[in-house]
Order: structure tokens, then sequence, then C-alpha cells
């Protein structure tokens, strides 16, 4: 099963725990007998409440593949990390890297009442009708 771990870890600390942080997340991941797929670091970003005293924390993004029955398990590691504010974790439909395009919407040619082309717009439920 494909996972989402989000992360928001403290800003307090510099870039280079942040970088042993992620790899111990990594590792502890490849631990469980799973799998990254992808991890994104989203930087700094300020929070819309105080979570552990602080404003500001740095987000992460990891995709990864576990065993259902040893997510429990790993939870239970997470919460041992303390410079991780908060998290949480969400069956994934897919990899950020791997974002659905846009739909195109497709153009059909009427004649309007005076005899004019003009081009109109199909809904999505027009194109199934077709």
């Amino acid at each position: 099963m494909i996972y989402e771990l989000i992360c928001l870890i403290s800003s307090k600390i510099d870039e280079k725990q942040k970088a042993v942080l992620i790899d111990q997340i990594v590792d502890l991941i490849i631990d469980f007998q799973g799998k990254v797929l992808e991890k994104k670091d989203l930087g700094e970003k300020q929070l819309a409440y105080l979570i552990k005293n602080e404003k500001v924390a740095n987000s992460l993004i990891v995709y990864f593949e576990l065993d259902t029955e040893r997510v429990e398990e790993f939870e239970k590691k997470l919460k041992t990390f303390n410079q991780i504010l908060r998290w949480q974790i969400f069956k994934s439909k897919g990899l950020i890297s791997q974002k659905p395009e846009k739909e195109e919407k497709k153009l059909e040619k009427k004649k309007d009442t005076s005899g004019q082309e003009k081009e109109e717009r199909l809904e999505h439920k027009d194109i199934l009708d077709i």
C-alpha cells in the first residue's frame, strides 16, 4: 500500500539537523521493510496557530510503500522524534510528481440562429452523451 506522510518539523533545528532527521525518517521506513518512493521538503511555513509554542515549521512530505500491518508500529516509532511537531499518515492515491493533468474541455462548432458558426464549450457530461 502507498502512504503519504506529512510532517511539521520544528523550525528551531538547523538545516543539518533537519537533514539528519529526514534521513532518520527514511531509515525508519526501510527498517519496517518499506520503500521510500518520493520525499519533498516544502520549507518553512507559517502555522495558523501555535503548535508546541512554535509559529513556524518546516513541512515535509514522504511517499512510501509499507505493509498495512506495519503502519501502526511505524506510527509508534514516529512519536519518539521530538523535533516533529505534528504528523499525519494518509493512504495515497498517487505521488506528488504524478498529479493528473487538467481535463481539457472540448469545443464544438454549432450554428446559431443567424446561421453563423460559434464555438461552444462542452462539459464532461456532454462529452459522454456524444
